[in-house]
């Protein structure tokens, strides 16, 4: 499962649980405020309360791992593999006056192969010529930050509804995913 996709469905999850104790310990509270002892109201009322934040506190921990555990694997996705040049490396050192289609060519062959050298190649090609052409290059520093982004949103729809509820529609979810991990 990608990334994105695990990160929303346990923040989601989570969500629900947290919300359905939220509802339990309302219905305590409604139930047996006046039925219950002061002491024993308070003492079943913070079991109740430590179960909410005990679950609260395995949804941080799972998602914080999820995150770390896509960081790490993006660690030196930037190292440069210089078995992983293609003869388009040929184009870009040669005497060639190549256009923004020629570039976007070689960085969709790039993007089909996975191969990260060629695409970083390719990319900063451009930019050192100025060229706009219509793909991105996105390093690990910006992965690794949007994957904090994606995780900062879920740890807060744990607690915020309305969080849960950007995660939960799909048109919200795209509309806040940070688009260096769209396809993590």
């Amino acid at each position: 499962m990608l990334f994105k996709n695990k990160v929303r469905e346990t923040a989601l999850q989570y969500a629900d649980l947290i919300r359905k104790k939220n509802e339990e310990i309302a219905a305590f509270e409604k139930q047996y405020a006046t039925i219950y002892s002061r002491e024993h109201f308070q003492q079943e009322q913070g079991k109740l309360e430590q179960e909410r934040q005990q679950i609260l506190n395995s949804a941080e921990m799972t998602l914080k791992d999820l995150a770390d555990g896509f960081k790490d694997a993006v660690i030196g996705d930037d190292a440069l593999e210089g078995a992983r040049l293609t003869d388009d490396a040929k184009l870009l050192t040669g005497a060639f006056n190549l256009t923004a289609a020629d570039l976007e060519a070689m960085f969709d062959r790039a993007t089909k192969d996975k191969n990260r050298t060629m695409q970083r190649l390719i990319f900063e090609y451009a930019q050192n010529h100025q060229i706009n052409f219509g793909r991105v290059y996105y390093t690990e520093k910006d992965r690794r930050e949007a994957a904090d982004t994606l995780l900062r949103y879920a740890l807060n729809a744990l607690v915020r509804p309305e969080y849960a509820a950007l995660l939960a529609d799909d048109a919200q979810f795209m509309r806040i995913l940070p688009a260096a991990i769209y396809g993590n």
